[in-house]
Order: structure tokens, then sequence, then C-alpha cells
């Protein structure tokens, strides 16, 4: 592979990656974690996902209507939380 060659392949790849990386957790005004669901427990008002930009598990609290449906999401969600003492309550979820 040539040096031109090699420079695009590595741009290309940065392109494709980037708009993953913007979509990660924001800032900590926005409040927003990106991963994907690994549990869902309703009886306890909670789900966690595994969130991409710290590659660990966050578990979020919530109220009953967000986490209708949840446990079936194939892929990534978008949660929009705020502080609720030591606690993350989920306000917000899209996928």
């Amino acid at each position: 592979m040539d040096h031109r060659t090699l420079r695009g392949v590595a741009l290309a790849a940065a392109l494709v990656l980037m708009p993953t990386a913007a979509l990660a957790c924001g800032s900590a005004a926005q409040q927003t974690h990106v991963g994907q669901v690994t549990a869902v427990d309703k009886g306890a008002g909670s789900f966690t996902i595994f969130d991409v930009q710290t590659a660990t598990p966050i578990t979020f609290s919530s109220d009953e209507t967000l986490l209708e449906g949840l446990e079936n999401v194939r892929g990534m969600v978008q949660v929009k939380y705020e502080h609720d003492g030591d606690a993350l309550r989920a306000i917000d979820i899209r996928y």
C-alpha cells in the first residue's frame, strides 16, 4: 500500500468513527450517556447500560414509562439524566 492510500484509509476510518465518539457522553452540562442496555430491573425501577466512552456499566433509576420496552432494545441508547443524590435518574431515553 502506498503512502497516499494509507493516509486515505486512515482519514476514512477517522471520519467513520467520529460520529460515534461525538455521540458518546457529552459534557457534564449535557448530562448524557450513550451505550448498550445490559440489564433492566422493573422491580427496582432501574436499568444499566455499558457506556461507550467510559467502557463501564452505568445504572440509572427510572420511572416505569421509560422502562417500558427497554429490555427489547437492540443497539445503542442515549440516556439524558439528572443527579438524584448519589444516583443518576434517567429523564429521557432515545433509541
